[in-house]
């Protein structure tokens, strides 16, 4: 699906109306104290709120936490997402789409 041109459809966002939208970012890393204090102070020190986090723990010592924060455009999930990368201790993220409820 990533490799077929026609899946994919560009999309833009209206950054000039000061709005956010959230974004759900999973991480994995590695379970040592103090990590997701400075996983936290990455996404606040990047200017993106987080609105919600969960972390769950594995036997061997890793992590996987989920955080929803706060986006402006494509650019600052950037930033934020080249900062988290460079935490010594985490593994690996990536994003995961939200669930959307509709009224009926």
């Amino acid at each position: 699906m990533d490799d077929d041109p026609n899946r994919k459809v560009e999309v833009e966002w209206d950054s000039t109306k000061g709005y956010s939208y959230p974004v759900r970012i999973q991480i994995y890393s590695d379970d040592k104290k103090g990590l997701l204090a400075e996983i936290s102070n990455s996404i606040s020190a990047n200017e993106a709120n987080i609105r919600n986090a969960r972390v769950d723990t594995t036997e061997d010592k890793k992590a996987i936490s989920t955080f929803e924060v706060e986006i402006r455009d494509l650019n600052h999930l950037k930033k934020v997402i080249r900062a988290l990368e460079k935490i010594k201790g985490v593994n690996g993220l990536k994003r995961v789409r939200l669930d959307v409820q509709t009224e009926s």
